[in-house]
């Protein structure tokens, strides 16, 4: 028989503060920012958006899907990041005034390698249409297959035409028409999530403030700043035209801006009207969250505090104490208590080994369901004797006249 309790956890709310705060408008600048998100990058909650789901012009942020293209073909063994890639004029056109570029020249030899690095550190277009032909032979035959793994991935509203997020100008039925990699934050957020914990070494780009290759006399500035206003950033991609405005993808530690707080932030902030409204933005997206949620333990697992009791007959000790067999770590708003509910299994027959499984804990926030846990006993309980159980029973029947009296 299976026994379910629920409870109102009270042990454990010195982990949550009782604090919330009031507040009258979220950003600053909300009105100047075309769509944005704030999410957790493991869970995947939103917090708080706008225009989520709306479609707009993502510029360079298009990189990022350029890059986990190349990376997967990399880890499929299709090429090495030490291959050679002789740099054309498809990709060199790019690389004049006005264009973030790492200044390639037609007939040189690059690495992978070296080309990933210019497309993440100085968003290098034309590293961006290098590795495209690397990959598909060309720019156009590249964004068919950016365009296929967005289908993969579930993003529906992203359409892409290049590999590097430029404006294109084409003719249609006699007039020039613009053409661009179009995304939603909903979409890049998805993209971000797959980038982060596939190739988690992304985050490796933010340690660094230039790209230097002293082997073509070449310095390129990070074209990602924010990183010296916020330095819990570890990523991922700026980005700029006149059509999509400023953007960027921001991937944040918040350990490192708060410790203890052991959860990671992906923000999107998407068409914003100046480089200061896109970083204010992207600050208060982060702010927005640490100032509501706190990341604890909701089951005592660090301090080791006990959930409940077990009861059992064919023990010495008939009540025991049962734990949980592994933090129920968490973003939890600030002000709540959690709820527990746990299913204890009443049929299982002693003895008892340490770590062994005697339950079930269930936690929510409110009606939300934030985890379940296994409770376990501590330290092996080994099942009495026949003539000690009999022992045992004579003593409580004792006991219970005694009582009578």
């Amino acid at each position: 028989m299976k026994k379910k309790v629920s409870i109102i956890l009270l042990a454990l709310i010195f982990v949550f503060t009782s604090f919330v705060p009031a507040f009258a408008q979220v950003l600053t600048n909300e009105e100047q920012i075309a769509s944005f998100l704030v999410a957790n990058a493991k869970t995947g909650e939103i917090y708080y958006s706008k225009n989520e789901d709306q479609v707009f012009g993502v510029a360079s942020m298009s990189k990022l899907m350029t890059y986990l293209i190349i990376k997967d073909e990399l880890a499929k063994g299709l090429y090495k990041e030490s291959d050679i890639v002789e740099i054309t004029e498809e990709s060199a056109r790019l690389s004049v005034p006005g264009n973030s570029r790492m200044d390639l020249e037609v007939g040189e030899m690059l690495t992978v390698k070296d080309l990933l690095d210019g497309l993440i550190v100085v968003s290098g277009n034309d590293a961006s249409v290098a590795l495209a032909i690397k990959s598909a032979g060309s720019d156009k035959a590249f964004a068919e297959k950016m365009n296929q793994r967005a289908k993969e991935l579930g993003l529906n509203d992203s359409t892409f035409v290049n590999a590097s997020g430029l404006t294109e100008y084409v003719e249609k039925d006699g007039e020039e028409v613009q053409e661009y990699n179009k995304m939603s934050a909903n979409d890049l957020f998805k993209l971000s999530m797959e980038i982060i914990n596939t190739y988690p070494e992304i985050s490796e780009y933010s340690k660094m403030e230039q790209l230097i290759m002293p082997e073509r006399n070449f310095v390129g500035d990070h074209t990602h700043t924010l990183f010296k206003s916020i330095p819990s950033l570890r990523g991922l991609k700026s980005g700029f035209t006149d059509e999509a405005g400023y953007n960027f993808t921001g991937y944040v530690d918040m350990d490192a801006q708060i410790p203890g707080q052991k959860y990671k932030l992906v923000t999107i902030v998407i068409g914003a009207d100046t480089v200061g409204s896109r970083r204010d933005a992207t600050q208060e997206l982060i702010t927005y969250v640490s100032d509501r949620y706190d990341y604890k333990d909701a089951v005592g697992y660090e301090k080791q505090i006990p959930v409940t009791d077990f009861v059992s007959n064919h023990t010495k000790t008939k009540t025991f104490p049962l734990y949980a067999e592994k933090p129920l770590d968490g973003l939890y708003p600030k002000g709540s208590t959690p709820s527990l509910s746990y299913v204890l299994d009443e049929d299982a027959k002693a003895p008892f080994e340490d770590g062994q499984v005697l339950g079930e804990l269930t936690v929510k926030v409110g009606d939300k369901e934030v985890g379940k846990v296994n409770l376990i006993n501590k330290g092996y309980k080994p099942r009495l004797s026949f003539i000690n159980m009999v022992y045992e029973s004579l003593k409580d029947f004792v006991k219970s006249l005694m009582l009578l009296f």
